[in-house]
């Protein structure tokens, strides 16, 4: 009989080879990465993380909502790794959300998207955003960053 940690090892390359077979291989190359150096490192980092993140409830357009999901989902990620990533895209400056958005007259209505946020990751977005005031000619949010990140991602068109 196997031990509880050769059963662990022996699951997790199985399953690795599974999502490959099953069309997955994003899914099994986050798996196989678990059993890599410094796999299991990452992953309890990314557990700490997480344990220490909070709600952070954007306001968001409908249709713009429903869109970046539906597209997010295809591409078989969900939206909390799309914000993440396109805040750190912002704090590195490799993303300036495009002009001030403004609600239009007649829009879809809004909803609320709940994503868990890493505290140090709000406070370097704090910090970048006030830094980059006179660059973008206005104080930006998180909000504003996230919508403009998934409009510009997911869709042609800008955020509302």
């Amino acid at each position: 009989m196997a031990s509880t940690k050769d059963q662990l090892l022996t699951n997790l390359r199985d399953a690795a080879r599974h999502l490959n077979a099953t069309d997955k291989p994003e899914l099994a190359k986050t798996v196989a990465g678990l059993l890599e150096d410094r796999g299991w490192v990452l992953l309890r980092m990314a557990v700490e993380d997480d344990r220490t993140a909070k709600n952070f409830p954007i306001s968001i357009n409908k249709v713009l909502h429903d869109r970046v999901k539906k597209a997010s989902e295809a591409a078989g990620r969900d939206l909390t790794q799309d914000v993440v990533e396109g805040l750190r895209a912002f704090i590195d400056g490799g993303f300036s959300p495009a002009g001030y958005p403004r609600r239009g007259t007649g829009e879809s209505g809004s909803t609320t998207m709940n994503v868990r946020l890493p505290d140090d990751l709000q406070t370097s977005f704090a910090e970048v955003a006030e830094a980059r005031q006179a660059e973008l000619g206005y104080k930006t949010t998180i909000g504003h960053v996230v919508k403009a990140y998934l409009a510009h991602k997911y869709t042609e068109q800008p955020a509302k």
